[in-house]
């Protein structure tokens, strides 16, 4: 069994406080996000998970730091203490402060998405009517092309050609 000081034991009765004040703090963050409107059931579950999930790991390498990893009844004691403590003295104005601070953000993103969606709409209008425009050039030019490309007297070898020359006499019938 591993032997702990005395002042061993009280640092680790103050760091596992300052655990469950810090652990407040995240579940603040987690509440603020509920109150701010994500509040669905499959939010909140989330949010729980990850809440458990970082509480257990933040415990268990406390423990692995202060106890060699043997659980000490007054250590957890001393860390759902300072999470209470934090929640019922500071919590409480810290976790409205984020909410409100996230509902303000929400509120601008709103804003500025529906800015966004008007700019990309008046930009998809121009473009479209630019990309209309230059598919009528693009058709004339090269159907302009294609009718050059039919008329005989502008090709390299054609029929009209071979029986000029034939009249002629330049070419020679085997």
């Amino acid at each position: 069994m591993w032997e702990i000081s005395v002042t061993g034991q009280t640092a680790a009765f103050f760091y596992s406080a300052a655990l469950g004040a810090i652990l407040g703090f995240f579940y603040d963050m987690i509440r603020a996000t509920r109150k701010a409107g994500a509040n669905s059931f499959i939010a909140v579950f989330i949010g729980d998970i990850l809440f458990w999930v970082l509480s257990a790991v933040l415990i268990f390498l406390l423990l692995m730091a202060v106890t060699n990893g043997e659980i000490r009844g007054y250590i957890l004691v001393s860390c759902f203490s300072g999470f209470i403590l934090y929640l019922l003295t500071l919590g409480r104005i810290i976790s409205v402060c984020m909410a409100n601070i996230l509902i303000l953000l929400k509120k601008t993103m709103v804003k500025a998405s529906r800015k966004a969606v008007q700019i990309s709409g008046f930009a998809q209008k121009r473009i479209g009517a630019f990309l209309l425009k230059t598919a009528g050039v693009l058709k004339r030019c090269f159907t302009s092309v294609k009718k050059l490309l039919k008329k005989p007297d502008k090709m390299l070898y054609t029929d009209i050609d071979k029986d000029s020359e034939e009249l002629s006499g330049d070419g020679e019938k085997g």
